[in-house]
């Protein structure tokens, strides 16, 4: 069974500038989250590889995380890019349940941490009220890569102690929610519509588009 410390979940773009910014940030969470947990996060670069069943693979590696990272830009919930809102409501639906097996000072740290990467004014309000977000919208390219940037390397460094202590707490607790993953599948389409219009507020069309 694999075992990730967090699931990095984010939309796609063909560009040079959004590409770097996640790998900067991956590299330099990798850092200080593998040497407490000893092993890295899971990400999706290249939407797997051929002759992955795309779906079951993005389920199980949700399944088998002890929390996910929300790369949030406004293109983030669109119905014609529904994995993005498919991740979230999956981890959503996982966190519920697994908050439930901590004690009650340990059912208000969440396992979904929203990292803003452009767009902050757009953050769904719904969300702003529910969860604290990591505001990364001023880091640009032009300065110090991120591992070298003080103030956004201290703000990383935190976001991995972070994780590593909601994983530490089941495992106080002698709780062990990642071994039971078979089975666990994605959200629907129709219901990840239906999700995606209560968090934005703005009805979601019918035309489906399975891939981003």
């Amino acid at each position: 069974m694999a075992f990730y410390p967090c699931f990095i979940s984010f939309r796609h773009f063909d560009d040079e500038i959004s590409e770097a910014f996640i790998k900067q940030f991956v590299d330099c969470l990798n850092g200080y989250l593998t040497p407490l947990v000893g092993v890295g996060p899971f990400i999706d670069y290249k939407r797997m590889q051929a002759g992955y069943k795309l779906s079951p693979a993005i389920a199980d590696a949700i399944c088998n995380s002890a929390c996910m990272i929300v790369i949030w830009t406004p293109q983030y919930f669109t119905s014609e890019h529904i994995w993005c809102a498919m991740e979230y409501k999956a981890m959503i639906d996982l966190e519920k349940k697994r908050l439930s097996l901590l004690p009650g000072g340990e059912q208000f740290k969440g396992l979904i941490i929203p990292v803003i990467y452009r767009g902050s004014k757009y953050y769904p309000s719904k969300l702003a009220d529910q969860e604290i977000y990591l505001n990364f919208e001023k880091f640009g390219l032009y300065e110090e890569v991120m591992m070298k940037n003080k103030k956004f390397a201290e703000e990383i460094e935190k976001l991995a102690d972070y994780i590593a202590d909601r994983i530490d707490a089941f495992r106080r607790n002698n709780q062990n929610p990642w071994g039971s993953c078979n089975g666990f599948q994605l959200p629907s389409e129709n219901d990840t519509k239906q999700f995606i219009q209560a968090i934005t507020g703005v009805a979601q069309n019918t035309q489906a588009f399975p891939f981003r």
